[in-house]
């Protein structure tokens, strides 16, 4: 999905009505202290990777052993960082009992990838990597880049401290929160990439 700000210089809505806004309209909107951003529909490519993100999530998730429960969602799934911090991110893994959260959203993740554009990169680098670091269960982060083969792969540490990695054509994406091993290039098939 592509975000874009849909909000005036002051923020003017408060959490209950982002979330009654949110319930009424056919339009999905990030919330960010009092701001609102649309998130509108992107490339066919951009929908083509975020398509092979739940392919391979899911057929390596549905294959796991029994007794090791990880559950995959988005991109319609709020994930709620903090109490005026709402996103919808590309995919999310969460491992374990998740902490209670609501009909239409979570409170925690093991794992988020989000698929990048030329509207969202620079937040969901900074912004969203960020608030996203607010979640205790928060453990890898991945950004498929939606407009040429990479990702870059960023893992936190048993200090707090985040490992990077970037990977490129021909290199293998390993995610050690969900033990899957997948070739960069299966993120992008069928596509133009």
């Amino acid at each position: 999905m592509v975000a874009q700000p849909s909000y005036p210089q002051t923020p003017t809505f408060t959490v209950a009505e982002y979330l009654a806004l949110e319930e009424a309209s056919d339009i999905k909107h990030e919330y960010v202290d009092g701001y609102l951003y649309a998130m509108s529909g992107g490339t066919l490519d951009h929908d083509g990777v975020a398509n092979n993100v739940h392919r391979i999530l899911g057929n390596h998730l549905a294959g796991r052993p029994p007794g090791t429960p990880c559950l995959l969602r988005g991109p319609d799934v709020q994930l709620h960082t903090s109490p005026t911090l709402y996103y919808y991110p590309d995919a999310l893994v969460l491992c374990g009992q998740p902490s209670e959260g609501t009909a239409t959203g979570l409170h925690d993740a093991t794992l988020i990838v989000e698929v990048l554009s030329d509207s969202t990169a620079t937040r969901d680098r900074g912004e969203k990597f960020t608030n996203y670091q607010l979640l205790p269960s928060f453990a890898e982060y991945l950004l498929v880049d939606g407009r040429a083969q990479g990702t870059e792969h960023f893992r936190r540490a048993p200090d707090g401290s985040w490992t990077y990695r970037r990977h490129a054509r021909g290199d293998i994406v390993v995610l050690d929160t969900i033990s899957l091993t997948a070739p960069l290039a299966d993120f992008y098939l069928f596509t133009t990439l």
